[in-house]
């Protein structure tokens, strides 16, 4: 379930692994607001970077079929004009193959081998919309404040050029010593 981009796999606090809804960072709301105001716990030094490197323009999805069902095979490729990452912008194609046993079958729809062809199209569309996002990652330092891995951040730090920036919180380094300096990233 993990594979297909609607979840993801989190650990809570007491190591326990959960398989969560994949949230959009677009409607989530941030628990707290990064600023560089005279009241800022954020400290000035800012890494950003982008990876448009390894992000596909097109999605190869394999359904590997069962005894009711035969083998399919799609390909659905980003041409958008308007994309960064789309084969039309990078003069090239940039590929990823994914290899599925079985697919969830709405309840009402009688599963024939059209309408399986049907949702594994569906599903190389999400899974090509999910990977070809380009997400910008921001390394950054703070006073303790009680966020944590999973959570929803609004950046406003103007001197680096970071306006309005939402951004989930992805990696966490607590310094355990007076002052519990913060070493955080987010996406």
């Amino acid at each position: 379930a993990a594979n297909d981009a609607k979840y993801m796999l989190t650990v809570d606090e007491w190591g326990t692994l959960q398989l969560k809804n994949s949230p959009s960072v677009n409607s989530m709301q941030p628990k707290y607001v990064y600023d560089d105001s005279n009241s800022s716990i954020l400290l000035p030094e800012i890494d950003t970077s982008d990876d448009l490197f390894s992000i596909p323009n097109q999605v190869e999805l394999i359904f590997t079929g069962s005894k009711d069902y035969a083998a399919y095979r799609t390909v659905v490729t980003n041409d958008d004009e308007a994309s960064p990452t789309s084969t039309v912008n990078r003069g090239r194609i940039i590929s990823k193959r994914f290899t599925i046993s079985n697919v969830s079958i709405p309840t009402g729809l009688s599963p024939t081998d059209e309408s399986i062809r049907q949702l594994v199209d569906s599903q190389a569309a999400i899974l090509l919309e999910s990977l070809s996002t380009v997400q910008k990652t921001i390394s950054y330092s703070h006073g303790y404040c009680g966020t944590k891995v999973g959570d929803c951040v609004l950046i406003n730090y103007e001197k680096a050029g970071l306006i309005n920036i939402k951004a989930v919180i992805t990696s966490q380094k607590i310094d355990c010593k007076p002052g519990c300096k913060v070493d955080e990233t987010a996406t």
